[in-house]
């Protein structure tokens, strides 16, 4: 029987075991290591994958549950004013055309809100004036 640990991100995540019917042969160990230590690699990439999806996974549903916790109507954008996410209750209030809906090539107007550039530690500025 051989383990061979599969280590990702600098710990061990799990072992892999291969159990052979006949002894190793001294002129086939070397190759044979080569082989499960590549497969292994594999493994361990496929798991840690896995586990920055499910993390990944969890902060979306954070970010819904915080949004369905809203009852004010309320649309994330991105820089070009693209939306990105709404909650249920700007869902509820957008028009039947799609205009204001995430997922499609329209943008939300700022009313004369001024962005700040990107890598700015400023926030948005409302046309009156006051920050938003």
């Amino acid at each position: 029987m051989l383990t061979v640990p599969l280590i990702g991100s600098g710990r061990v995540l799990g072992a892999f075991v291969s159990v052979r019917e006949r002894p190793i042969e001294p002129d086939e160990a070397d190759e044979l290591t080569r082989r499960l230590d590549l497969l292994a690699d594999v493994l361990a990439g496929a798991l840690t994958r896995k586990e920055v999806e499910d993390a990944l996974r969890g902060r979306d549903d954070l970010k819904s549950a915080i949004l369905a916790s809203l009852g004010a109507g309320v649309a994330v954008l991105d820089r070009d004013g693209t939306i990105i996410t709404v909650s249920e209750a700007w869902a509820d209030w957008a028009p039947a055309d799609g205009d204001g809906v995430p997922g499609e090539a329209r943008t939300v107007s700022t009313a004369g809100a001024t962005l700040p550039p990107p890598g700015s530690t400023r926030r948005a500025r409302s046309a009156g004036g006051s920050k938003a």
